[in-house]
């Protein structure tokens, strides 16, 4: 697994949360522990299973899955309120959920 800045920052939050740093109902810790625990199960070559897995696309360029989609939207724009225009910025639970999702 390649660690980015956004897969770092989602394995950090799940550990925050996993040791009780953070308050969280205990989906939000059991979906933590489930997902370190995935990725201490399912690491290395011969794993059947790949978080973030480098890709290519029809072009040839590489990519990572989950840091692509978080890199997406944190150049997406708000549009209302006091940040319109500027662009948004991924809370760690975001990350997470996003990092999750995309595997």
């Amino acid at each position: 697994m390649i660690e980015s800045a956004h897969t770092f920052s989602a394995k950090k939050y799940a550990e925050s949360i996993v040791a009780g740093d953070a308050t969280a109902c205990r989906w939000v810790r059991n979906a933590c522990q489930r997902q370190l625990s995935d990725l201490a199960r399912f690491k290395g070559k011969g794993s059947p299973y790949l978080f973030n897995p480098k890709l290519t696309d029809r072009s040839g360029r590489s990519f990572y899955p989950a840091d692509n989609l978080c890199a997406f939207i944190e150049h997406l724009p708000h549009v209302k309120g006091p940040l319109a225009g500027e662009p948004i910025h991924l809370e760690p639970w975001q990350v997470f959920i996003l990092t999750v999702l995309s595997r």
